[in-house]
């Protein structure tokens, strides 16, 4: 399955050269969570970055792991 994280440049910079880490807020919801946030439609999930300037980083994952998500 192919899904998108969208981010800052700048955080699409850092996530390239170290990978994913997880982060914990509320993100639009009103329940913590904690993880990384994607989506299975190219930059969809815009949240608080204006659409023209985010980064949408694509990434390939066997369905089987994202699955319980």
């Amino acid at each position: 399955m192919n899904v998108c994280h969208i981010t800052t440049p700048e955080a699409g910079e850092l996530i390239l050269a170290g990978g994913f880490r997880d982060s914990t807020g509320t993100y639009m919801t009103a329940n913590e969570r904690t993880g990384v946030w994607v989506s299975d439609r190219p930059c969809f999930l815009t949240g608080p970055y204006d659409v023209d300037t985010a980064a949408c980083i694509e990434l390939t994952i066997e369905d089987s792991l994202i699955a319980p998500y």
